[in-house]
């Protein structure tokens, strides 16, 4: 029950964040709940370098139109489908949700090189997420 509510506890933060920054640390403590809840010790030895790609993916996603709002109802189906207790559910739904974080990253990325225009300022320049 524990795991249940921590994972709980990080979507409802996420929920309630007030900015960008909030948002990818709710969004991140959702995911570091959902690694802890599945008791696979090798899992959990790996978040640390799962959460570096993660946050990384998270920060372009949560700046795409809609950003986390539009995730929400795909992490809630991760959250009920864990406190139902059903695995293959749960599979899916963070498959489906991973899928689209990755997709809404790459878009953002795609985005940010299509403004960089050949010969601006900003060429050549690394831009921060």
């Amino acid at each position: 029950a524990g795991q249940v509510e921590a994972i709980r506890a990080a979507y409802s933060a996420m929920e309630g964040a007030g900015s960008l920054d909030a948002a990818l640390d709710a969004d991140v403590a959702f995911h570091r709940a959902v690694i802890r809840a599945c008791n696979n010790r090798f899992m959990v030895a790996l978040a640390g370098v799962s959460e570096t790609a993660l946050r990384a993916t998270v920060k372009l996603s949560v700046r795409r139109p809609g950003g986390l709002p539009h995730s929400l109802p795909q992490h809630a189906g991760v959250l009920f489908a864990i406190a139902d207790g059903d695995a293959p559910r749960a599979r899916a739904a963070m498959e489906g949700l991973i899928l689209d974080a990755q997709s809404d990253a790459v878009a953002v990325a795609r985005a940010r090189r299509r403004v960089r225009a050949p010969g601006s300022a900003s060429e050549g320049t690394r831009v921060e997420a």
